[in-house]
């Protein structure tokens, strides 16, 4: 199970309020962090869960990715939008 220093390492470092980055440092690309059961949390969300007790959390965040493309994905604490770098990936059939 990551620790809370796994977790700070594979986001990069904290922002000046103390939070886990939102965007990547370099291209600020947007963030996704991920539970255990395969849920998605924002920045904000991702940081209160860690900051409470990720250890003992039955749901602990335990990798941090770039949304690359696609659709919105949603943070399942809070309900926020967090948006791909790139967008909606278009449909090979509308080609």
């Amino acid at each position: 199970m990551p620790t809370v220093a796994d977790i700070e390492r594979l986001a990069g470092e904290r922002t000046t309020d103390g939070k886990l980055p939102t965007f990547t440092s370099v291209g600020a690309y947007p963030l996704i962090y991920i539970t255990h059961c395969a849920e998605v949390l924002c920045a904000d969300c991702a940081t209160d869960q860690v900051d409470n007790g990720n250890d003992y959390n039955f749901d602990p965040v335990i990798a941090v990715d770039v949304h690359w493309e696609g659709e919105d994905e949603t943070c399942c604490d809070c309900g926020s939008a967090i948006p791909s770098a790139y967008g909606p990936v278009e449909s090979e059939a509308s080609e």
